[in-house]
């Protein structure tokens, strides 16, 4: 595959450029892939909760560290591309951009509230907590969104409106997590502190 100026090409709306077509299969595989460990390691915690208070760990069942990263490498490069290139809404790139988030927003999603469910149930101690901010931080909801959040900023509205109402379900069980969370409370307070 060679890489060529592609608008001397055309493409309609139905069909979809090779090289967008095989970057869609690939990041949808490596987000699967990453899926199932985020899952195999939410079970291992929701299983294994009451042995992380008696001090013992099981064992570790960590994902592949190059799956994480070539999935943020190719998010990087695709934001990149449709930043740098000032592209419409009807390009390739944005509809491989789109089909991509739209497949992790929800899992992101499905994460948070998760590890709000596990936070509710399992009474709070800081190896759960160490555990799960881990799982969350290697997870599509962890490092990875915040990186695609901020890049999503500098991309022109247009491009960014059909993924708003994706965005906003992530809201809910993300402000659900934090209240939970230890200091949340003690943030709180101090926020309600300030002087107006």
């Amino acid at each position: 595959m060679g890489y060529g100026n592609l608008s001397d090409q055309p493409y309609g709306p139905q069909t979809c450029h090779p090289d967008t077509h095989l970057a869609e299969i690939l990041m949808k595989t490596l987000l699967r892939n990453l899926g199932f460990y985020t899952d195999q390691a939410f079970g291992e915690l929701e299983k294994n909760s009451d042995k992380y208070l008696l001090g013992t760990s099981p064992s570790e069942n960590s994902q592949p560290a190059h799956l994480h990263e070539l999935l943020c490498s190719l998010q990087k490069q695709l934001l990149a591309f449709c930043h740098i290139n000032n592209i419409t809404e009807n390009s390739s790139s944005v509809a491989l951009l789109h089909k991509h988030l739209q497949l992790l927003l929800p899992h992101a999603t499905d994460i948070y509230s998760r590890s709000a469910n596990l936070l509710k149930e399992s009474p709070w101690n800081g190896s759960v907590g160490e555990k799960l901010r881990d799982v969350i931080y290697v997870s599509a909801a962890g490092s990875m969104l915040c990186q695609i959040v901020n890049s999503l900023l500098l991309l022109p509205v247009s491009v960014a409106r059909p993924l708003l109402s994706h965005l906003l379900d992530l809201l809910p069980p993300l402000d659900c997590l934090n209240r939970l969370l230890p200091a949340a409370a003690l943030l709180e307070d101090q926020e309600l502190q300030w002087p107006l």
